[in-house]
């Protein structure tokens, strides 16, 4: 390529533009950080922490899953995806759970602990983020109860 022809090509930057097939200089890099922002809200937003985990259960107890109401507010306490499976400890008669994003033994409160019948067998904590940090929505004891 001779050094006229170099002369004659666009300005390239591979942030800011691109060249469509028109010739014309296109602005790409405020439509790729809204995509990735975009991706990033619904990936917050979605919620499916932990997808697919409960596909292999049965219909009686999938059901139970999508029943379950906070004895607190009689809100549900969530989709099947938001409860997770911790372990679980009794400490002078108040539950206590470990797993998700409870790394540290925490106490479960008296007023979000159900007590019908756990039909999964192991201990189910509902959570979600308050104050920037994980709050327990609903507790189903385990078999230790």
């Amino acid at each position: 390529m001779d050094r006229a022809s170099r002369a004659k090509c666009p300005p390239h930057d591979a942030h800011s533009v691109e060249t469509s097939t028109a010739g014309a200089l296109q602005p790409v890099l405020p439509m790729r950080v809204f995509v990735f922002l975009l991706l990033i809200a619904t990936a917050a937003f979605g919620r499916e922490l932990y997808p697919g985990q409960y596909d292999n259960v049965s219909p009686t107890v999938r059901e139970w899953f999508k029943n379950q109401k906070s004895p607190k507010d009689g809100t549900l306490c969530c989709s099947m995806a938001d409860g997770i499976t911790v372990e679980e400890d009794i400490r002078r008669g108040k539950y206590w759970a470990r797993g998700g994003p409870f790394s540290e033994w925490t106490p479960v409160p008296d007023e979000v602990v159900i007590k019908a019948p756990n039909l999964n067998g192991v201990p189910v904590l509902w959570w979600f983020t308050q104050n920037s940090r994980p709050s327990i929505r609903c507790y189903a004891p385990g078999s230790l109860s």
